[in-house]
C-alpha cells in the first residue's frame, strides 16, 4: 500500500500470525527502506523526505506495530538527514534509535541494527568501528557484520576503555 491505514492492517496481522505459531516477528527496516531509491547494501543511501513527512507516515506504521506489543524492531542503513543532520546511516545514529525509535515513539523491545556488511556502512568505517557504534546508538544486537571477530574485539575494547557500557 501507499498510506498507512492500508498498510497497517497486513503488518500487525502478519505477525499476529507468526506469534501464533510461536515465531517472534522482527519488524524492519526503521524508519523505513523504501524511502530511498537507492540500497543501502550497495552504498550510500540517502532520503531527503522531511521528519514531519515521516511522522504522517511511515511513524503511524511503526507506531501500530508497537503497539501491537512488536517484540524486535531492525533498522535500515538509509541516511535520513532530516531526522540526523549528521548523515550517519540510521543503524549507527543516535537520533534515529534511541531519539525517535526509544525516546518519541516509545519503543521499549529489542533493537537490531540493519546489516553492518551494508556498503552503506562498510564503505565509512571498519567492524569494530560500526559495531560499537550501533551499540553506542542504542542497538540492542548487531546484525551481520563482515567481520564478526573484529566486532567483538572492537565491543571488548569499547567495553574496557568505557566507550560503552557492558550493560
Amino acid at each position: 500500500g501507499n498510506d498507512a491505514a492500508s498498510v497497517t492492517p497486513y503488518v500487525t496481522g502478519m505477525a499476529d500470525g507468526l506469534s501464533a505459531s510461536g515465531v517472534v516477528a522482527a519488524y524492519k527496516f526503521f524508519p523505513s527502506l523504501a524511502a530511498s531509491s537507492q540500497n543501502p547494501a550497495n552504498g550510500r543511501a540517502v532520503c531527503d523526505r522531511s521528519i514531519e513527512d515521516f511522522r504522517n507516515n511511515e511513524f503511524q506504521v511503526w507506531l501500530s506495530a508497537i503497539n501491537a506489543g512488536a517484540k524486535m524492531i531492525q533498522m535500515s542503513n538509509v541516511i535520513y538527514p532530516s531526522i540526523d543532520e549528521d548523515s550517519l546511516p540510521s543503524s549507527l545514529s543516535e537520533k534515529t534509535v534511541t531519539g525517535v525509535l526509544r525516546d518519541e515513539l516509545k519503543y521499549t523491545g529489542v533493537i537490531i541494527s540493519g546489516p553492518l556488511s551494508d556498503g552503506a556502512v562498510t564503505a565509512y568505517y571498519t567492524p569494530a568501528e560500526s559495531a560499537v557504534m550501533a551499540l553506542k546508538s542504542g542497538c540492542d544486537m548487531i546484525y551481520a557484520s563482515p567481520d564478526p571477530k573484529a566486532a567483538v574485539t572492537g565491543i571488548e575494547e569499547a567495553v574496557g576503555s568505557g566507550v560503552i557500557s557492558e550493560e
